[in-house]
């Protein structure tokens, strides 16, 4: 990973793994109806994780303010797979609590599927905590 982290993240989402088209799998068409109105859609933020000048990721945040304070909630976070493990999950979330935290953003949130042990850990090693859990038996 490259030392200089200002550019780690580059907003106006170009050329990352999430795939804007309004055809394929459930989860790409949930992401469309999301954001109706793309890239430009109130309140949400996506990012580009850039290593130098090469797009290795994205991110995807929504923003939302009520009378008493501003929250965050990160939709998505994706890194190629060739680049896990290398720092840049945690340089990013780094860079996302200081941009939002500028912008009077005072609480994240998330969702981590609980099978996903390496995110678990890197939130709970960054003060995340659950908040709720979701719980499933099968019959």
């Amino acid at each position: 990973m490259k030392n200089n982290l200002t550019g780690i993240m580059k907003q106006n989402y170009r050329n990352t793994p999430m795939n804007m088209s309004k055809q394929g799998t459930g989860a790409k068409r949930m992401r469309w109806k999301m954001l109706p109105n793309g890239l430009k859609t109130k309140d949400h933020k996506l990012w580009s994780i850039m290593d130098d000048h090469e797009v290795i990721g994205m991110l995807w945040v929504y923003i939302k303010s009520n009378n008493r304070d501003k929250q965050a909630f990160i939709y998505d976070i994706e890194l190629d797979d060739n680049q896990q493990g290398k720092g840049y999950g945690k340089a990013t979330m780094t860079r996302l609590e200081e941009s939002v935290r500028a912008e009077g953003v005072s609480q994240i949130g998330l969702h981590v599927f609980a099978h996903n042990k390496r995110a678990l850990a890197l939130y709970q090693k960054m003060g995340y905590e659950a908040a709720s859990y979701n719980m499933v038996k099968r019959i």
